[in-house]
């Protein structure tokens, strides 16, 4: 949910040094680079059924933070197949 918030003041042109702090300690990146997941996570969502949406959006903001490069790159060929 800091992403969120962190979003919207980068859009905002006013970013706070604790945002900063939060993303870099709980999801180990700038909060730019969260901002950049996020932004993402919005990317090619799946229209017409709501929860194919949230769980393309779910694991679009997970994997980032959960997966190694490997198991990442085997969760996006499956989706594309």
């Amino acid at each position: 949910m800091g992403t969120v918030w962190g979003q919207g003041r980068q859009r905002a042109g006013n970013p706070v040094p604790h945002t900063d702090l939060a993303c870099e300690v709980l999801c180990g990146m700038t909060s730019q680079e969260a901002v950049r997941v996020l932004d993402a996570a919005f990317e090619d969502l799946p229209v017409g059924w709501p929860a194919a949406g949230l769980c393309h959006f779910t694991a679009a903001l997970v994997d980032p933070f959960c997966l190694s490069e490997a198991e990442h790159q085997l969760y996006r060929r499956r989706q594309k197949a």
